[in-house]
């Protein structure tokens, strides 16, 4: 009788601590999409100076993915749709992180 009331409890321990990994990962993936910028739209970035001495802005496609209070994301394509470059500018601090997918952290500074 102990036996399986302690393999009952075990299981329901499992089953308690295995259902938060789930939703952390599903809240990790849910991204965004607030729309592409034009060259035009590119004067009100802080971060487009910097952008320019990293990235080809005129052979690269901006999309926003994300732009709130907080922080800025946005993702660089090349002419053939493939993603190159990724930006975060976190905008309390300042703080400027450009990415190139094959290459790594090209630029990481307070501007």
């Amino acid at each position: 009788m102990k036996k399986t009331i302690l393999i009952a409890l075990s299981m329901l321990f499992l089953a308690a601590c295995g259902g938060n990994d789930g939703v952390k990962a599903n809240e990790n993936t849910v991204k965004t999409e607030t729309g592409s910028a034009n060259h035009e739209n590119l004067k009100e970035f802080e971060e487009k100076s910097i952008w320019q001495k990293h990235i080809n802005l005129e052979t690269h496609s901006i999309q926003i993915m994300e732009d709130n209070s907080h922080k800025r994301v946005a993702l660089f394509e090349n002419e053939q749709g493939e993603e190159m470059y990724k930006s975060i500018f976190i905008k309390n601090t300042e703080r400027l992180k450009i990415i190139q997918f094959d290459e790594g952290l090209l630029y990481n500074d307070i501007i």
